[in-house]
């Protein structure tokens, strides 16, 4: 038995709330002029990831009166210490909260049994209904987010909902829609992902696959969506074992699935086994335009759309680090490592997916008393990586590192210090399947499924026996408790701590 949770605070389970607490956090503002979706919109939100600037709320979108956009509302701040502010306040802690912090929350809510979504009468995604010839997605704040992206996106920060047709199975997942006209876009459906293996189970039925994409959803939904969880296993359960009561949901107008009742905006439809549109190119995480020609991809024809008043729709410019492909996955993707490690018996302290490495690392730590579960550092880094590359996580890692838990993982300065002064020897792994979005070693992405082989390789930066690790020079390890009290208390006063 797992101890229950209490109930998460409001800004993860309603995306108002967590607006609300962005605003209050000052990590939000709203940007009250006219912008245009072609474009401008996602030149706002880039910069903001670039800047650290706050988050953007706009509220005049060219074309699409009634409705706002969010745009980069997980980036990184450029506040110091409170780097991950706005990430911290999507899992409803408090916006000082640390990497390690967020990560276990993350994993004490895998370890708690999964509490079943609730459906009820209504909710606020209700207030409003488009139904068939009503329906013109273009009416919605959809962007064009980058130069060179073959159209306006209709979901970036979206939760696609797909059920199996024997009701088994209920999958959330985030994926790429791409506008074609008014009530139809093309679905990046990859065979390979969850909704993927669903589409092929109405395939084989010889049905269109019902869909409900939800956007603005709570949070913790959009957490829960992005996490690389077991195939069969609901999101919507572990959402509710982190918030600690289940997800309120309501029944669709057209199609037999639920959507949370909280969110923003919910778009139904059905994907078709035999109609197809180009999707892309798109600026994808890993900071290219990828793949350089569009592709052939399922259409999905909408055939209801409902949405709150003064809609807020939500929406990722993702690009070179970070922005919500990393903050959101990367870290949902750390959490699910460090679960499935202990879960192995490796004893881990905690793991991260460095963000500047655009997913493709995953960094564990483990304490100094590791040689007692495997007292050869490189067959730990070996189980490692038997135990990583094995799992639905390691789609995007293609390198994992261990190291003692004297670094913090989170921090790439440190990071790059240890893995230069410390790395023991590389634990090389068979080409895996993985993504394919290097120009340089992947240079045709398209070609399935050789050309989505990656390497993978575990760097050991753990000491070999016999040899202890030196101490550090750094202020914190380094020098006496009453000293480094002394330079504090008259850090400021001696004129060092600047503006």
């Amino acid at each position: 038995m797992t101890a229950a949770a209490t109930p998460a605070a409001a800004s993860a389970l309603s995306m108002r709330a967590f607006v609300d607490a962005l605003r209050d956090a000052g990590e939000l503002v709203a940007v009250e002029r006219e912008v245009d979706w072609n474009l401008e919109l996602g030149a706002i939100a880039r910069r903001c990831y670039e800047t650290g600037a706050p988050a953007a709320l706009f509220t005049h979108v060219t074309g699409a009166p009634g409705f706002r956009a969010i745009g980069a509302p997980m980036g990184v701040s450029r506040r110091p210490g409170r780097e991950l502010a706005r990430i911290a306040l999507a899992l409803g802690l408090p916006p000082s909260a640390t990497a390690g912090e967020l990560v276990e929350a993350l994993v004490a809510a895998r370890n708690r049994q999964p509490i079943a979504p609730v459906v009820v009468d209504s909710g606020p995604c209700k207030q409003n209904v488009w139904r068939g010839e009503q329906v013109d997605l273009t009416r919605l704040p959809l962007p064009v987010l980058h130069a060179g992206d073959g159209g306006r996106y209709l979901n970036t920060l979206g939760v696609v909902v797909t059920r199996t047709p024997d009701r088994r199975w209920t999958s959330w997942a985030v994926a790429r829609l791409m506008l074609v006209d008014e009530r139809r876009a093309s679905y990046a459906v990859l065979p390979f992902q969850h909704t993927g293996r669903v589409f092929k189970e109405w395939r084989s039925r010889g049905e269109d696959m019902p869909v409900a994409l939800a956007m603005g959803v709570p949070p913790i939904a959009l957490y829960a969506a992005g996490m690389p969880l077991p195939e069969r296993m609901d999101e919507s359960g572990y959402a509710g074992a982190f918030a600690g009561v289940p997800i309120e949901t309501v029944r669709c107008e057209t199609v037999d699935l639920e959507v949370p009742a909280d969110s923003e905006i919910v778009v139904e439809g059905r994907v078709s086994l035999d109609e197809h549109a180009l999707e892309g190119p798109f600026g994808d995480y890993m900071g290219y335009l990828t793949p350089p020609t569009a592709a052939p991809m399922p259409v999905y024809t909408v055939d209801a759309v409902s949405f709150r008043d003064e809609a807020v729709y939500p929406f990722s410019c993702s690009g070179e680090p970070a922005d919500e492909t990393h903050t959101v996955w990367g870290l949902a993707t750390a959490a699910e490592a460090v679960h499935l490690l202990r879960e192995r018996g490796i004893p881990v302290t905690t793991g991260w997916c460095p963000f500047a490495a655009a997913n493709g690392w995953l960094v564990v730590t483990v304490p100094d008393g590791w040689r007692a579960v495997e007292p050869d550092a490189r067959e730990l880094c070996r189980r490692v990586g038997d135990h990583v590359f094995s799992a639905k996580l390691s789609g995007t890692v293609n390198t994992v590192v261990v190291c003692e838990d004297d670094v913090d993982p989170s921090d790439l300065r440190e990071l790059v210090w240890a893995i230069d002064g410390r790395r023991n020897g590389t634990v090389r792994f068979r080409q895996k399947f993985g993504w394919a979005f290097s120009p340089y070693t992947r240079p045709d992405p398209g070609d399935f499924p050789k050309g989505w082989e990656a390497t993978a390789e575990v760097w050991n930066l753990l000491p070999p026996v016999g040899v202890t690790r030196p101490a550090r020079t750094r202020f914190a390890d380094n020098y006496p408790a009453a000293v480094r009290e002394r330079v504090l208390r008259h850090w400021r006063q001696d004129g060092l701590a600047g503006e």
